[in-house]
């Protein structure tokens, strides 16, 4: 096991471990916790200890060497005849970390040990701490060939990426340190990677640690500095400092040319309108809907559409936040470029504008989306109607009911059992009995047990405790019909508010 790394190795070792995890396909994390490494100094010259137990998938976009450590098939099938694979089980681990030890310590090589490591793990096999401190050994080994060896400034970005990814910010920034001490000049990429790296974790302060020393280093921010920063402070829900950050992103907007910003995967610039998409994603992340429909504006002054999704999203979440009329307002606008709301956000806005007693508007909603002929009306008049029910509004509910029946959409028990229940807790008992008889006639489907719980429900609620009795014990019986436990509940629970203990009793 390896105590120390000199100084002057340090990232070469570095640089070793995520092509070690690439290649026998384990978290860095795992491999990392098996070495006490102190693989770099930090400003006070103390050592930084690599312990880490996350279990993050390593990221495979670093440069691979051009010398694959996979063995050829040839080699595979000499290993098999070597070792007897087929005959020896895959739980045997001594056998496999002899032979592991003797390919990277006796015969030097390490090509076919990372080759039967791997050959190995896809049948099942997890290497322990013994496997891979020879395999660590014999790559430390591969270091002391070219010990004044210092990677690129590509390099050093990459790995920086890599750790940032893996969510290992503050090592990333030790890489950082250790680049500095070799003489690189950390560029843009590198700073904003790292404040990327911080704004994922969380870490606001380190990250505007990092924004501030971009600035003493003489490293101007580019437009993807600033989108970055801007996604994490949205996040963070400071929106004073996020409309700040919004002024100097538009302004960076207007004369970004930084070539720098191809290391990344947007090309030249990142285009104006993705940034508006990113801030609107940030913002509805943060339940800052109005904040979000605000970007929707200027969108739509600069000439750009936002996406249905985005667009979708603000107005689901302005209907559930009590902001129904802006909700309602950003629809009229959206129907100029093509908006439809899917099923869910249709029945929340309706329900929050019938709850604010706007059923008018909610009406011209209906009316709209059954124009459409995309989603089944059936479904369209019941959201409707369940919403009305959350109103006092009787008649509404009724003549939709009735322009339902001329519209030739015929409705189903559902529909019915929500009109029924919807009058019977209006108060409208006899509206709600009228309606049931005329399902009894025949002149819509036929009843079913939620039916005459819901009337049996509201006569008891009107005090009338002999026709819900009849019901009970007459009615449901000629039609073959049991009443189940929400029923015997509903009838129980009517008779206690009517102070009819012993009538109930009697139901038990």
């Amino acid at each position: 096991m390896i105590d120390t790394v000199y100084q002057n190795q340090n990232f070469q070792f570095l640089t070793l471990l995520p092509l070690l995890c690439y290649f026998i396909r384990i978290p860095i994390g795992i491999l990392t916790s098996h070495c006490n490494l102190s693989l770099c100094k930090d400003e006070n010259g103390d050592d930084l200890n690599l312990l880490s137990g996350s279990s993050v998938e390593p990221q495979t976009q670093i440069r691979l060497p051009e010398k694959s450590y996979m063995p050829t098939p040839k080699r595979v099938e000499q290993l098999e005849e070597e070792e007897n694979l087929d005959n020896v089980s895959i739980t045997n681990k001594p056998q496999w970390t002899r032979k592991i030890h003797k390919l990277c310590a006796i015969d030097g090589n390490i090509d076919d040990a990372l080759g039967l490591l791997d050959f190995l793990r896809l049948r099942g096999y997890r290497p322990d701490s013994l496997n891979l401190s020879s395999i660590i050994h014999a790559l430390y080994r591969l270091i002391n060939v070219n010990p004044e060896f210092v990677p690129s400034l590509m390099s050093y970005n990459r790995l920086i990426d890599q750790f940032c990814k893996s969510s290992e910010p503050q090592v990333a920034h030790r890489v950082l340190f250790d680049m500095i001490s070799r003489g690189h000049c950390p560029s843009v990429v590198t700073y904003t990677t790292l404040i990327s790296g911080y704004c994922k974790c969380g870490d606001m302060g380190l990250v505007f640690k990092m924004f501030g020393e971009m600035s003493k280093k003489g490293v101007p921010p580019n437009l993807l500095t600033y989108s970055v920063l801007l996604s994490g402070v949205l996040r963070s829900a400071n929106a004073q400092y996020g409309k700040e950050l919004m002024v100097q992103l538009w302004g960076q907007m207007r004369n970004d040319d930084d070539p720098s910003v191809n290391y990344m995967p947007q090309g030249r610039s990142v285009p104006e309108e993705f940034t508006y998409a990113q801030t609107i994603d940030s913002l509805c992340k943060a339940d800052r809907h109005h904040g979000a429909s605000r970007i929707v504006y200027m969108m739509r002054k600069r000439g750009f559409t936002p996406s249905m999704a985005a667009y979708n999203s603000i107005i689901h979440g302005l209907s559930k936040d009590g902001g129904c009329m802006r909700a309602f307002q950003l629809f009229e606008e959206g129907i100029v470029f093509g908006y439809v709301p899917s099923e869910y956000t249709y029945k929340i806005l309706v329900e929050s504008l019938c709850q604010d007693g706007d059923t008018m508007k909610a009406k011209e909603i209906l009316h709209f989306v059954l124009k459409l002929k995309k989603m089944d009306q059936t479904r369209i008049y019941n959201i409707y109607i369940r919403a009305l029910c959350l109103t006092t509004n009787a008649t509404e509910l009724l003549n939709t009911l009735v322009s339902r029946l001329q519209a030739q959409c015929k409705p189903d028990v559902v529909t019915l059992n929500t009109v029924i229940n919807g009058l019977c807790k209006m108060g409208r008992i006899q509206n709600a009995m009228e309606v049931f008889s005329d399902m009894m006639m025949g002149k819509f489907c036929a009843l079913d047990v939620v039916t005459y719980t819901a009337v049996m429900g509201g006569l008891l609620n009107a005090g009338k405790i002999k026709e819900a009795l009849v019901l009970l014990h007459e009615k449901m019986p000629e039609r073959h019909l049991k009443p189940n436990v929400v029923t015997y509940n509903a009838f129980i629970r009517g008779l206690f508010m009517l102070e009819k203990p012993n009538e109930a009793m009697e139901i038990l």
